[in-house]
């Protein structure tokens, strides 16, 4: 697979570089993928959360054994998504799990994930937010 590359980070311990894959033969096709440091070929890539469509913006916990990943699986919009990591093996450890539950419009991760950011800590996550409102208008005598 041919592939546009972004978002890459490297791991705490700098062994490993989380990324976002793009096929060229798949118009927004993307995925996760974690490759080591020193380099690696298309067969070394490890894939994170294979089962989420279009999973964005990677980022690793202070520790490094969590990949945290913005992704709309199983939601009407975007939610904070964590994969654990073994950094001995260079392979998920387990299925990725939910950290937050946004699903009403109130408040939600910002749609526009490719202006948005997103940074991790030890104890917090920061997310680019928005609000949802609308109105509806009801007019009076539009048929006289």
């Amino acid at each position: 697979m041919r592939a546009r590359i972004w978002q890459g980070r490297y791991s705490p311990d700098g062994r490993w570089i989380s990324f976002v894959a793009e096929s060229m033969e798949r118009v927004g096709f993307t995925q996760l993928a974690v490759v080591p440091a020193a380099g690696g070929s298309r067969a070394e890539w490890t894939l994170i959360a294979r089962e989420h469509e279009a999973p964005d913006k990677p980022r690793w916990g202070p520790d490094g054994r969590t990949i945290y990943f913005v992704s709309r699986h199983n939601s009407s919009g975007f939610n904070l998504w964590g994969s654990r990591f073994d950094t001995t093996r260079g392979k998920p450890d387990g299925e990725p799990f939910m950290v937050t539950h946004f699903d009403a419009p109130g408040l939600v991760i910002s749609p526009d994930v490719v202006g948005s950011e997103m940074g991790i800590s030890a104890h917090r996550s920061m997310l680019t937010m928005t609000t949802v409102t609308g109105n509806i208008w009801m007019l009076d005598h539009v048929d006289k």
